[in-house]
């Protein structure tokens, strides 16, 4: 009996894609959650459900021997992944990180223009700022608002996961299913191991990843090879831990580019949808009349 799949493909960090995301995992009922996380992060998920952390916190991941290199994960309580997490663990589902481990990633050098150089402008554009393209033909000039304004503002719709598949399914085939070598990796490396999930006979796999990465698990086109390759360079020792976060780092910035541009919003967003405007403008004018009675 062939594996029911649900792909539940979110914002990282979106108050809407994250009430969605649970009310589908309970409609749902998985017996196996995968999640858009690196392979060592499967070491940190029991961490999460204790009452001593204080939400947001990022999951650290280092290597002893590149000290120059360093990852960080932010999960805040509205971010999708860990509310999967959460769920799983409330009710005892095996979770499985499917992304590429970081082992992997530190050994990547970038070839983004070689496996791009022969697409059009347009079809780098859809690769580059998918959101920014879908914005655009919509008449926005703004992607963050686009996205905001039709999906995370949207808590209650299940059948945005759908409408968001197909958008992406349409993207990603008018691109020729084209992206950076890490892009292709990893996704490469998140379907074989949801293909090695699938063998084990689980009845519902729920799968939660970004929503460029969403039509992957139903593309016959994922025969890259590229991951034989790279597997080899996976014995680099990674070290990882939690580590306290802040909304400030989880703000969109050229830095954290899956960053959002109001993480305090989204938080209103995420605990009650209809005080959350009364909420964050009385959290504002506490700020600016702070900041006029410490001047």
């Amino acid at each position: 009996m062939e594996s029911e799949i649900k792909v539940l493909g979110i914002r990282h960090h979106g108050a809407g894609s994250c009430l969605r995301t649970m009310q589908s995992l309970q409609d749902f009922k998985p017996d196996h959650i995968c999640i858009e996380l690196p392979y060592e992060a499967a070491d940190l998920i029991n961490q999460l459900n204790t009452k001593e952390i204080e939400f947001p916190v990022a999951m650290l991941f280092y290597s002893p021997k590149k000290i120059n290199k360093s990852t960080y994960l932010p999960l805040a309580e509205f971010s999708p992944e860990l509310q999967a997490i959460l769920y799983g663990l409330n009710h005892s589902i095996p979770i499985t990180p499917i992304d590429l481990p970081i082992a992997i990633q530190y050994q990547l050098n970038s070839s983004a223009e070689k496996l791009t150089q022969n697409l059009s402008f347009e079809q780098k554009n859809m690769i580059r700022d998918p959101i920014g393209y879908l914005a655009k033909l919509d008449g926005f000039q703004d992607g963050e608002m686009w996205w905001e304004t039709h999906i995370e503002h949207n808590t209650e719709s299940k059948e945005l996961f759908e409408l968001i598949l197909s958008l992406m399914t349409t993207l990603r085939v008018k691109s020729n299913h084209q992206d950076d070598l890490e892009t292709l990796l990893r996704e490469e490396w998140m379907v074989k191991t949801v293909n090695q999930i699938k063998s084990l006979s689980y009845k519902k796999i729920a799968i939660v990843c970004g929503a460029w990465h969403a039509p992957i698990f139903n593309s016959p086109n994922q025969k890259t090879k590229l991951v034989a390759k790279y597997e080899q360079q996976s014995k680099l020792e990674i070290k990882s831990c939690l580590i306290p976060w802040s909304f400030e780092r989880l703000a969109l910035n050229q830095h954290y580019t899956a960053g959002i541009q109001s993480p305090v919003w989204h938080q209103f967003l995420f605990k009650n949808k209809s005080t959350a405007v009364s909420a964050w403008l009385s959290h504002a004018a506490k700020i600016l009349r702070n900041f006029k009675f410490n001047r």
